[in-house]
């Protein structure tokens, strides 16, 4: 309870000056309307995998090598998230050919190559297609949609924000090309190499998740500075870091749990498409 008051407060801090156009519910609700929904998520991916699952993790060194390699794959993924989001701001939207060859075809073909290439194997990266991993990305994306809906009819935002629920056969092929650009590559470099190689260096699997929730977070801040425009970049960061957005904690520990990038995939696909802003 204290450390929950104390992160709340800094929460707070940082963003008090922090400009909400939508009518969302005041920060200290939504964070706990968020971690709340994440922990509900949880519970059903440990209730739905409450047997052991027996599928190989990767077994990754913790040497000097393993090392650099952690933070040269990071620094490579960085600098084209980078070169992407000033590449698409500076190309007409009218013919948006480099924009989409890069986010449709070479960010996916370099992510799960990394990825790929530091574990040494599809299979051990969690490519698995087994009918569990559907069942569970299908009852993630149901409970989201169902707390959405919720949490809507509490704060009376409804119609505030974009539907939870595709309303035409469009959304098939949108989803596919989405996955492409977000969920395959994120899900394949974040969960599929970065962080079984912080379970390695930490031994520890919630500080491993912690870390990786903010490397994740950090992640998206150039989008936020070259996209969005928002500024100054130390602020824009912070607020990033505070408060630590439980998505990528929902994304780690489906994996934990099944050994399967193909959950993740599919509800971080989602969350990127439908959930309408609603941050966990």
């Amino acid at each position: 309870a204290v450390g929950l008051a104390a992160y709340l407060a800094v929460v707070f801090l940082v963003n008090m000056n922090y400009q909400i156009t939508l009518p969302l519910a005041p920060l200290w609700q939504e964070e706990l309307w968020n971690y709340g929904a994440a922990a509900g998520l949880m519970m059903l991916v440990f209730f739905l995998f409450k047997k052991a699952v027996s599928r190989q993790r990767p077994a990754l060194p913790i040497d000097r090598a393993s090392i650099v390699w952690f933070f040269a794959v990071f620094a490579v993924a960085a600098a084209f998230i980078v070169a992407f989001w000033v590449i698409y701001n500076l190309t007409d939207a009218s013919s948006p050919g480099i924009p989409f060859l890069l986010g449709y075809v070479a960010m996916p073909l370099l992510y799960v190559g990394m990825a790929y290439w530091r574990v040494k194997g599809n299979g051990i990266l969690g490519f698995r297609f087994r009918r569990m991993d559907w069942l569970l990305a299908a009852a993630m994306i149901l409970f989201a949609i169902a707390a959405a809906v919720l949490r809507d009819h509490i704060f009376g935002i409804a119609n505030a924000l974009p539907s939870y629920v595709p309303l035409s056969f469009a959304a098939i092929p949108m989803f596919l090309m989405q996955s492409l650009q977000n969920g395959i590559p994120e899900e394949a470099l974040f969960r599929g190499y970065l962080l079984p190689q912080l379970f390695a260096f930490f031994r520890r699997p919630w500080l491993a998740m912690l870390v990786m929730i903010v490397v994740f977070d950090l992640y998206h801040l150039p989008a936020m500075l070259l996209h969005l425009h928002l500024s100054p970049w130390w602020l824009i960061a912070l607020q990033l870091v505070f408060p630590l957005q439980p998505t990528g904690l929902v994304f780690g520990y489906a994996y934990w749990r099944s050994r399967s990038l193909v959950p993740g995939i599919m509800f971080h696909t989602y969350m990127t498409l439908w959930a309408g802003g609603w941050y966990f």
